[in-house]
């Protein structure tokens, strides 16, 4: 594979006329659909508090000049979980359905959601599906498209986790 930089430009930047993502855009998660590129991100705001977080859905032919939808497909406040922000978004597809993890905020504790599209433009949020009472705080949660010994199986980062001083662990 030859990766080349086609623009020294960012493909997406905050909408100031956008009250949900008028002051930061990041941390897509991409997917190709076999016709167009899609963009699953997390818009900021700072008002009223710093740091709300929605995910917005953006879409290119290209790969490089996206349209965006005005409305997230995913909002903070819309349960106690995400009070703070729904962030940090994977998407993978199994079958017939898109699945979107994602990361529930809500200032003190950090969970694990999901959302299913069959298209890509309509969803289904199912809530929290891996909660901080399982492992702690947690992110970056992804499902494998493929099943593993017969189960489905999800990857994610527990926070506060560390191998601690021995590089063992490590060594292949």
């Amino acid at each position: 594979m030859n990766l080349v930089r086609v623009t020294e430009a960012p493909v997406l930047t905050p909408r100031p006329d956008v009250a949900w993502e008028k002051d930061a855009v990041l941390n897509a998660a991409a997917i190709h659909d076999g016709e167009l590129f899609h963009l699953f991100y997390r818009g900021i705001t700072h008002t009223p508090v710093r740091n709300l977080s929605c995910l917005g859905h953006a879409w290119s032919s290209d790969g490089v000049h996206f349209e965006r939808a005005d409305e997230p497909i995913l909002r903070n406040g819309t349960r106690p979980e995400t009070a703070q922000g729904v962030e940090d978004p994977r998407i993978v597809k199994i079958g017939d359905t898109y699945c979107l993890c994602y990361v529930c905020w809500n200032n003190v504790n950090v969970d694990i959601g999901l959302a299913t599209s069959p298209d890509l433009f309509s969803w289904i949020d199912h809530g929290v599906v891996f909660d901080h009472t399982q492992c702690g705080n947690n992110k970056n949660a992804t499902l494998f498209p493929e099943k593993i010994g017969g189960e489905y199986a999800l990857i994610h980062r527990p926070m506060g986790f560390t191998w601690g001083d021995d590089p063992a662990p490590l060594d292949m």
